[in-house]
């Protein structure tokens, strides 16, 4: 079915319903690894930007299969890394008052860019910011343990003779190597934050090693040899072979002193910090964060607050409540995913409670609405085990970063479901609808009925069940009184 926008234009469900919105979300995102070879640019988040001193032969890619496929291989690797970043960045998010909102949000824009986007890749956004970020934390921080170990060998000196002349060397060590480390920890903020520019001392030796091999490759004789030899197997090959980046393209010192030579240092590390930062979207993420939140309350209040009051009931009201309140949440767990995607997908707060998409999915696409179903329930039921002891504050994000990992996947899957939906016209036929339905009966009950059980089990207590990780704060820490 679809619906009438005001003015009157008929867009389906989940669709950009203006031209504003159609030209944000136009194209396909990049977001993901790209089997195909592209030239792209070295951006720099907060820096310098390390492709602006070297010459047009760094912009070359491989042209043979050897290694075409290290350069594939190592694209994955580097979307791999930035996955990782993005789940610990949701993790430590997720745990902190406020920016759980921005963590929830990121769930919704997830299923959001599915939908809009009409594929399934578009849901892995911010996967290269969070790659650059990951890299300045994870390099900071490997880079930060000598300086604690140089300063623990002096405080052990210290503690032992202050005057003698090994706490004096430890001490003027631990001076020098501070000095040092932090220096080059600031070079490669400057250049990038590259993963690569903070171990750069240790990539070197062999970066330099290999450089001079291709740049003796480079002399006529050797490579008319090397022609000879393996250019009469493969051109591309012998090509790749010889081809020599110069060192302003990967040598961190010589990168920085081109960087510092050129003027407007200090307003491109300005422009490209302030681009990164707001390129984060945090203030859109919090907002829609905040407003599905609200909205899934909204849903849940009611039989959560049933199953809550059931525990200071006393006999048959005890009993009587607990059952009302199981499958009042057992009919709102079953629909509440997919109108949380319709809501990322319009971005309004009203299209939470179009309790008709719902049911429009479902006639489409009975099987993968159980599907995603299913999965939502099962994946939340698992990490109830982490809520059974208080954790330390300081590990937070240790359970954090396992419920992110749980629950991601399941956004996807609902994003999944609805697009299906949008591309299907004709209702499913009852042979699928009736035996999804009736699946569904049972598993939304044994779902809502554990849910129910945690009370007992859950260091929160009764009030707990309002920390509702399947559809509301992704890694729920908060304690409730009433």
């Amino acid at each position: 079915m679809v619906e009438k926008n005001e003015a009157n234009q008929t867009v389906e469900p989940g669709r950009p319903s203006n031209e504003s919105d159609k030209k944000e979300h136009s194209g396909t995102p990049k977001d993901g690894p790209n089997l195909k070879c592209q030239l792209r640019k070295n951006t720099v988040a907060g820096g310098v930007n390390s492709a602006d001193s070297t010459d047009k032969n760094e912009a070359r890619f491989p042209q043979s299969h050897l290694f075409r496929m290290g350069e594939t291989l190592g694209r994955y690797a580097r979307w791999v890394f930035g996955l990782l970043g993005l789940i610990v960045c949701l993790a430590f998010a997720s745990t902190i008052p406020v920016l759980q909102f921005i963590a929830l949000g990121y769930f919704f824009e997830v299923s959001g860019r599915v939908i809009r986007f009409n594929s399934v890749s578009a849901g892995f956004a911010g996967i290269s910011k969070a790659e650059r970020l990951a890299s300045f934390v994870l390099g900071t921080w490997f880079l930060l343990w000598p300086v604690t170990l140089l300063r623990t060998w002096w405080e052990a000196s210290h503690l032992l003779d202050p005057d003698s002349e090994t706490t004096h060397f430890f001490r003027q060590l631990h001076i020098l190597g501070s000095l040092l480390i932090y220096g080059h920890i600031l070079a490669a903020w400057l250049c990038g934050g590259k993963l690569r520019y903070f171990f750069w001392p240790i990539i070197a030796p062999f970066g330099i090693f290999l450089w001079l091999v291709k740049k003796i490759i480079d002399w006529p004789y050797v490579q008319s040899t090397l022609n000879a030899t393996v250019g009469k197997i493969s051109p591309h090959l012998a090509a790749d072979i010889h081809h020599a980046k110069p060192l302003s393209g990967w040598f961190l010192p010589l990168i920085l002193w081109n960087s510092i030579r050129r003027r407007g240092l200090i307003s491109r590390i300005r422009d490209g910090l302030w681009e990164f930062v707001a390129g984060l979207q945090l203030p859109y993420l919090f907002w829609l964060g905040f407003r599905g939140f609200l909205g899934s309350m909204i849903w849940l209040i009611v039989p959560v607050t049933i199953m809550v009051t059931s525990a200071r009931a006393v006999d048959g009201a005890a009993i009587l409540t607990g059952l009302i309140g199981i499958a009042t949440f057992a009919v709102v767990a079953t629909f509440l995913p997919f109108l949380q995607a319709h809501f990322a997908s319009e971005r309004r707060l009203a299209a939470i409670f179009e309790l008709r998409i719902a049911r429009q999915i479902f006639r489409k696409v009975p099987v993968r609405y159980f599907i995603t179903v299913l999965t939502t329930f099962v994946f939340a039921v698992p990490l109830y085990i982490l809520k059974i002891e208080r954790p330390f504050p300081e590990l937070l994000f240790l359970p954090g970063t396992v419920f992110i990992l749980f629950m991601l996947p399941t956004r996807w899957i609902s994003g999944w479901a609805y697009i299906n939906a949008q591309r299907t016209s004709a209702n499913a036929h009852h042979i699928f609808r009736w035996p999804a339905w009736l699946l569904h009966i049972p598993l939304a009950l044994s779902f809502a009925g554990f849910v129910f059980l945690m009370r007992f089990v859950v260091w929160t207590g009764a009030t707990g069940l309002f920390d509702q990780h399947a559809f509301l704060i992704p890694a729920p820490f908060i304690e409730f009184t009433l």
